[in-house]
């Protein structure tokens, strides 16, 4: 029951847990605050209110509705300033919640599944590891209109000597690095810089090393927002080939706990939706798996159904002190049809079925404060 005080809605009653998303150990990952029964703070308000107060990355508000089954919720998920409608580590670490405190009693339960605002979405566990599976995949197509370009390779188009002056894809490609400090240096020329999105979209910017991933940083955040004002993805996800040799002594963490040394490190940053840079960005890795599936898995360098991958380790957070490991599987199933955007043609499986782009991510979560 909600009661007031001095203008302010005071929810007694509610309860929540904070676990720590995509850690090897507490107090690394990705912070999040689980409210158990979001029933009890019925107002939206009031839920990005508290969002705010905890201040995390994100906070989620579990509901269990009339016709739920085990294992089953609508959720909320909120930054400290917007509400999402899909987000990678809340819905991990939730799962957890649910799994580990809520319904721990249930025998033989390892399947949440939650209600989000891309559809229901299922996490299942596997040993410590949780694995989200997202939606399909989409690449976007440019922010005013032009499809980005459909590459035989993954080489992007050379530039241009035509008096017309740089393409679009060419502007945008050297704006967003420029908001991020970067210049066409410091990506890598091999690989394209486009929008992709599995619920929540995001720029993903290929890198050629370390150091200019530790050197970005957004610019002006007011010319960000003016930017991505007129763009699907309003994030930027930033990432290169891991090395440890860079690595201070305090940053290194060369093999996580699995066992697996991580092949790609990485950074998000997020002002847009109210969070600078994030330690563990679930929905942009998944976008992640789908653009190395595409771009830098294919044999030969070339599209189409070549290598799926069922382990990718990417390392994230440590400009924030909170180094987090996060594992990626990208695959082709057959029987549906996916929309890749771009208007990529569908790959056939043998019998001529067309295929669908499936991705994961997976981590562990360690429980902090309840």
């Amino acid at each position: 029951m909600a009661h007031r005080s001095s203008g302010v809605s005071v929810y007694a009653g509610a309860k929540y847990v904070v676990v720590d998303v995509f850690a090897r150990s507490k107090y690394n990952g990705n912070q999040l605050a689980v409210v158990t029964d979001g029933r009890l703070i019925p107002s939206s308000a009031d839920q990005q209110s508290i969002a705010k107060e905890f201040n995390y990355p994100e906070s989620t508000f579990l509901f269990k509705e009339k016709g739920h089954q085990k294992g089953e919720y609508k959720i909320r998920i909120y930054t400290p300033v917007a509400e999402l409608p899909f987000a990678g580590h809340p819905l991990v670490g939730s799962a957890w919640v649910v799994l580990n405190v809520l319904e721990k009693d249930v025998v033989g339960l390892d399947k949440v599944t939650f209600h989000t605002g891309v559809g229901p979405l299922t996490i299942t566990r596997d040993g410590r590891m949780l694995w989200l599976k997202a939606a399909p995949p989409r690449f976007i197509s440019d922010q005013k209109g032009e499809g980005m370009p459909e590459f035989s390779s993954i080489r992007p188009p050379q530039l241009s000597s035509s008096k017309a002056g740089p393409s679009l894809y060419e502007k945008n490609r050297s704006t967003v690095l420029a908001l991020l400090g970067l210049g066409e240096e410091d990506a890598d020329p091999s690989l394209p810089l486009v929008q992709v999105t599995c619920g929540l979209p995001y720029w993903i910017i290929p890198l050629k090393d370390r150091a200019a991933l530790m050197r970005a940083s957004v610019q002006n955040v007011q010319k960000a927002f003016q930017f991505v004002e007129s763009s699907e993805a309003k994030m930027f996800y930033l990432w290169c080939p891991y090395t440890s040799a860079d690595e201070s002594q305090e940053e290194s963490h060369a093999e996580d706990s699995q066992g697996e040394i991580p092949q790609y490190e990485s950074r998000m940053f997020g002002h847009f939706f109210g969070v600078p840079e994030d330690p563990a960005t679930g929905s942009a890795n998944v976008a992640f798996a789908a653009y190395l599936r595409k771009y830098v898995c294919g044999g030969e360098g070339m599209l189409g159904p070549s290598v799926d991958f069922q382990s990718r380790v990417v390392k994230q957070g440590v400009p924030t002190r909170r180094p987090s490991y996060l594992h990626l599987r990208a695959w082709w199933s057959k029987g549906t049809v996916s929309e890749l955007g771009d208007g990529q043609q569908q790959p056939e499986a043998c019998d001529g079925t067309e295929q669908t782009m499936e991705v994961s991510v997976g981590g562990e979560v360690v429980q902090t404060l309840q």
